[in-house]
């Protein structure tokens, strides 16, 4: 018998040892990986943060005052763009690629090669606004102010 209680508490052991070793690499897995949430919340968190600050420094508008020109300002402001793709430029021209697409092969707009893919300078683009006809509206349609009449 004292064969068999021995037995059976080597074997106890044996079991409770494998048992806490199973246990404790378990839970350094848990640790680790509770680590790495940590990390990329705190990674989420800075790029949180640093997006709250561009859309704050974006929504800030500088007061113009009345004798400023509104629109020189904020065109001094913006970064100039030299080449644009063609979903830009069609979008630029308020028209659609299929119908930028015939304006290339009628030869209304060029376009320059950047290897294989086609871009537009702003030059082309405007050159091409520049050619279109006015739609022959009046200016006498604008009231006309002439304060000595009076």
């Amino acid at each position: 018998m004292d064969a068999t209680v021995l037995f059976l508490v080597s074997f106890l052991v044996f079991f409770l040892l494998i048992g806490g070793i199973v246990f404790a690499a378990k839970a350094a897995d848990a640790r680790a990986a509770a680590a790495r949430v940590q990390a990329a919340w705190a990674e989420n968190a800075a790029a949180r943060d640093e997006a709250h600050e561009n859309r704050a420094s974006i929504s800030r508008v500088e007061k113009i005052h009345a004798d400023d020109d509104a629109a020189a300002q904020f065109y001094d402001k913006v970064p100039k763009q030299f080449l644009y793709t063609k979903q830009q430029a069609a979008t630029a021209l308020a028209m659609s690629t299929g119908r930028l697409n015939d304006l290339i092969r009628a030869g209304k707009i060029t376009a320059a090669q950047d290897g294989g893919r086609v871009k537009f300078t702003s030059a082309d683009l405007q050159a091409y606004v520049d050619s279109l006809p006015s739609s022959g509206g009046s200016p006498a349609a604008e009231p006309e102010c002439n304060p000595g009449a009076e």
